[in-house]
C-alpha cells in the first residue's frame, strides 16, 4: 500500500504475515511506519506522488539495497471496493483480498522515545491545554475523489467550533500552491504546520499526546486508532463510516455520516452530504463527557483537562 492510512491499516497484515517467521521484504515509501518489525526488509516503493515521494527520499537510508530474493510466496497487500462492501471495512476488506487469515486486527504503532523528543516543543506550547489536532477539508490534484469524499465544509466547521474554545488546537496539512490546498472554512488554529513541515514520526507522536483529533476520512483517524487517541471522524460523498468500523476498538471513536451515507466510491456522483448538525453536536458532547469518565475510571493519562461545556 501507499496511502498513508492504508499503510498504518497494513501493519495489521504484515504481523500476519511475519508469523511465518522468516524474513520478509516490503515495498513501502513510508519505512518509519515499520519500524518495531523484526525479520522486516524494507524496499524503495519508487513512489511518483508528491507527499510519498518527498518521504521516501528522507528515509533512503533505511531501505534494503541487496538483491531479493525469487521468492514463490508472494503476497500482494491490497482491496476492492466490492470487497469493502462484503467485509464491512478497509481493513477486513485489505486481509480477505490479500488471502490473509486475520487472526488479530491491530496496526498499532509503537511510539519511540526519540520520536517523542521531537515533539515535545509543540506539546509544551499548550501550556497543559489538551490538545486536538485538526485536519483541514482538502483538495489535490492526484486524486480527483478529494471533492467528492469532503464532507459538507460548513457542518465540518459548526461542529469544530462547538468544541474549539476547549482545547489547544494545532492544525495539519501538506499543502503546495496548485498542488493541494484547502477548502474548508477557515479557523483559528494555535499552531499551524499547512507545508508538511512535520515528519511522520514527529506528527505521530503528536497524535499519540493528544486528546482528541478531529478529522475527516482519510489517514487522521487511522493514525488516531493506531497510538490510541481519541477521534471524532466527519463523513461526506464516496465513502461511510464504515471505512474505519474494524479500527474503532483500537481508541474511542466517534463517526459522524451524513444523513444518507453514500458507499459508491465513485468521483463523479453527487453524494448527499447533508449532516444533521444540532444532533452531531451533542453527539460529540457526549463523546468527550464519556471519554473523560472513561480515561478516570481506567487511569488513563488525561493528556490535558477538557472543560466542559458552558
Amino acid at each position: 500500500m501507499g496511502g498513508l492510512g492504508d499503510s498504518i491499516l497494513q501493519r495489521a497484515c504484515i504481523r500476519v504475515i511475519l508469523k511465518r517467521d522468516q524474513t520478509t521484504y516490503l515495498q513501502t515509501p513510508w519505512p518509519c511506519l515499520y519500524h518495531d518489525f523484526a525479520n522486516l526488509r524494507l524496499v524503495r516503493s519508487q513512489s511518483v506522488l508528491r507527499t510519498q515521494g518527498k518521504n521516501e527520499r528522507r528515509e533512503l537510508a533505511k531501505y534494503y539495497w541487496g538483491k531479493i530474493p525469487n521468492e514463490r510466496d508472494y503476497v500482494r497487500i491490497w482491496y476492492s471496493h466490492e470487497s469493502i462492501l462484503r467485509q464491512g471495512s478497509v481493513l477486513a476488506a485489505m486481509l480477505h483480498d490479500s488471502g490473509l487469515r486475520a487472526w488479530d486486527y491491530d496496526f498499532s504503532l509503537p511510539i519511540p522515545d526519540a520520536w517523542h523528543e521531537r515533539a515535545v516543543d509543540i506539546v509544551a506550547r499548550g501550556r497543559g491545554k489538551p490538545i486536538l489536532i485538526y485536519r483541514p477539508l482538502v483538495v489535490r490534484t492526484e486524486w480527483e475523489g478529494c471533492e467528492v469524499r469532503n464532507p459538507d465544509p460548513v457542518a465540518y466547521h459548526a461542529i469544530f467550533q462547538s468544541i474549539r474554545d476547549r482545547f489547544f488546537v494545532i492544525s495539519i496539512a501538506d499543502l503546495v500552491p496548485r498542488f493541494e490546498w484547502i477548502v474548508s472554512k477557515p479557523i483559528k488554529a494555535d499552531l499551524e504546520f499547512h507545508r508538511g513541515e512535520l515528519t511522520i514520526e514527529t506528527m505521530a507522536a503528536l497524535f499519540q499526546h493528544a486528546a482528541l483529533v478531529y478529522s475527516p476520512s482519510g489517514f487522521a483517524p487511522h493514525l488516531a486508532h493506531a497510538v490510541g487517541t481519541p477521534v471524532v471522524a466527519i463523513f461526506g460523498g464516496y465513502e461511510s463510516s464504515m471505512m474505519i468500523s474494524l479500527g474503532a476498538h483500537m481508541s474511542p471513536t466517534l463517526a459522524i455520516d451524513p444523513i444518507n451515507p453514500c458507499n459508491c466510491f465513485r468521483k463523479d456522483h453527487s453524494c448527499e452530504k447533508a449532516i444533521d448538525v444540532e444532533q452531531a453536536i451533542s453527539r460529540v458532547s457526549a463523546f468527550l463527557v464519556n471519554v473523560m469518565q472513561n480515561m478516570r475510571k481506567t487511569g488513563s493519562e488525561m493528556r490535558g483537562t477538557i472543560a466542559p461545556l458552558s
